[in-house]
């Protein structure tokens, strides 16, 4: 081995944009949740997550080098908060659930399609800022989940910094 192989600073990347989607989701506490009503659906996270990234999209003619990459990224779970109070024989219940995020991404590359890494990140609320929002009148009276626009958009881009943070370590 050469010296500069050894020695050498890792080559440099230039990564573009593949796929940006919003999964669906099947979890159970998402089915008791009033974000369809009140929060953000899927169509508009899905063009919110798209200009999150900003990164540079791939064209279909475009000539690329061996270092260049794709990285295809996904919302897997988008919780917005709720909490649901009932009673059993008059002991009262109370079900609660922070907002969450949860991304992940699949780096690959953009000559060969070849997987470089995978990873995913998930980001929730903290207990201080969920109880000052779940105590508000909007959720104690309507019921409305406890995470609005400015939280979605303060999850999500927590999760994305944290998910390509650790992909910066692996690549």
């Amino acid at each position: 081995m050469r010296l500069k192989q050894i020695f050498g600073r890792k080559p440099k990347h230039r990564l573009y944009l593949g796929a940006c989607k919003v999964l669906p989701s099947e979890k159970l506490a998402e089915t008791w949740e009033l974000r369809p009503i009140f929060g953000p659906s899927d169509t508009e996270l899905e063009r919110k997550f798209g200009e999150w990234l900003d990164l540079p999209s791939l064209e279909p003619n475009q000539v690329v080098d061996e270092n260049d990459l794709v990285a295809d990224v996904y919302l897997k779970e988008y919780r917005s908060g709720q909490d649901l109070s009932g009673d059993i024989g008059g002991i009262p219940l109370l079900f609660f659930w922070r907002p969450r995020a949860e991304v992940a991404a699949i780096i690959s590359s953009a000559q060969t399609s070849k997987i470089v890494a995978k990873e995913s990140a998930t980001y929730k609320l903290p207990w201080g800022m969920f109880i000052r929002l779940a105590l508000t009148p909007r959720a104690l009276f309507l019921g409305v989940a406890a995470a609005g626009s400015q939280q979605t958009d303060f999850l999500i881009g927590n999760a994305l910094i944290s998910l390509f943070s650790k992909l910066r370590e692996q690549i």
